[in-house]
């Protein structure tokens, strides 16, 4: 197909009417460490029925500054985003002492930030749905998980 030379020049001026990109500087948040980090995993009759998988984990830290967690959205060797944090749903953090309910800010589709305040011993939880039968996701059957 021929390009008419009008429409060429037009898109080869087009550029020169737009204005200069600038490039904005994205403040990327800051976790503060953790430590002592252990997992949960609960896998039972009754996540079982539900077709989910129960994740826990706990740590401790030095101050209230917010703690970023975030999934992977892929899989080394995979090639392809998979997204894992859609599956997620009842995410909760609790601090230990007192069992109180944390401030949980959902920052982007996988990254949650978490402010322990007082609190030095962190629990978070959340439920991962495990219904799809592929290698690189999570399925489950009634007598076992992958």
């Amino acid at each position: 197909m021929r390009v008419p030379a009008s429409l060429s020049l037009t898109l080869l001026a087009a550029p020169a009417f737009l204005p200069p990109l600038q490039a904005q500087a994205v403040e990327e948040p800051v976790s503060q460490p953790i430590a002592e980090v252990r997992y949960t995993v609960t896998y039972d009759r009754a996540t079982a029925a539900r077709d989910v998988i129960q994740v826990a984990m706990s740590f401790t830290v030095a101050d209230g500054t917010p703690v970023i967690l975030s999934l992977p959205a892929w899989t080394p060797g995979s090639y392809e985003l998979d997204h894992f944090a859609r599956f997620v749903s009842n995410f909760t953090a609790t601090g230990t002492e007192g069992g109180r309910r944390l401030k949980v800010d959902r920052l982007d589709f996988d990254t949650w930030a978490v402010t322990p305040g007082d609190q030095t011993e962190i629990t978070v939880a959340f439920e991962f749905g495990s219904d799809t039968l592929d290698t690189g996701m999570s399925y489950t059957a009634p007598d076992f998980a992958f």
